[in-house]
């Protein structure tokens, strides 16, 4: 992962510090419209959870940006999350206490607005011109704010010593998460959590990078609203990133 940010840092560096490539999008009328459908995984975590593996999630959707300057543009999105949030624990009695993973997998749309500073040969493969190749690789920072909204969300209990599974009924963003009342953290503290909240907003900021039409898109967001509380009242939030491909349109 910290291979690959600095792979997407060094591209977007060296595409902005080339010299203006683009003169004829002067000559054209702004707002110009964009769209984007995307697809790609994401991997979020909780704060205040201990000691939690990493597991990719899926993301869906879509994205409409208006260019309203030459190397500015506002994009509006909107996304399917499928989070998959995990950390490691005991489940059991307390005389009998076994190496578990706790999960959970969480519904989300999500509506990312984000404030883009572009690279000018964006106009390249939205109108043709005579410099097309020169202009094929592009590169977009983005900084903004998400909205969010909870549908559904479930859990369930991974033993590792005999494989065993189990599923708790309920919806996480309707009600407490007990695990049955039998799960505890590595340091032998009561592990459960309030309902999550559904509505959630939080900071974005990424990078985007394209070559001809095909668009990869990394970005990261933290929480600035409280997700839910865990037992011992603390306020935990999500943090995390995804990346997407997309097609220009």
């Amino acid at each position: 992962m910290k291979k690959l940010i600095s792979i997407l840092l060094m591209i977007s560096v060296s595409c902005f510090g080339q010299d203006s490539l683009n003169h004829n999008i002067q000559k054209r009328k702004l707002p110009i419209l964009r769209f984007i459908p995307r697809v790609g995984w994401n991997s979020y975590k909780f704060s205040g959870w201990e000691d939690q593996p990493s597991h990719p999630g899926l993301v869906v959707g879509g994205s409409l940006g208006t260019l309203l300057r030459p190397n500015f543009m506002v994009e509006v999105s909107l996304f399917y999350h499928r989070v998959a949030a995990r950390t490691n624990g005991y489940y059991g009695t307390v005389n009998d206490l076994k190496k578990s993973t706790f999960c959970y997998h969480l519904d989300y749309i999500r509506m990312p607005i984000m404030f883009c500073l572009t690279r000018d040969n964006i106009s390249g493969f939205l109108f043709e011109d005579e410099n097309t190749l020169n202009r094929a690789l592009g590169a977009c920072f983005k900084l903004g704010i998400y909205l969010g909204y909870g549908l559904n969300g479930n859990t369930k209990v991974n033993i590792e010593d005999n494989g065993f599974e189990k599923k708790f009924s309920g919806n996480v963003f309707n009600h407490d998460s007990y695990f049955g009342n039998a799960a505890f953290t590595e340091d032998g503290k009561k592990f459960y959590a309030n309902k999550f909240d559904r509505f959630d907003v939080g900071l974005s900021a990424g990078i985007e990078l394209w070559i001809l039409k095909v668009v990869l898109e990394m970005c990261f967001d933290y929480s600035l609203k409280r997700t839910y509380s865990d037992v011992t009242g603390e306020k935990c939030r999500a943090y995390g990133a995804y990346m997407t491909v997309g097609i220009f349109l």
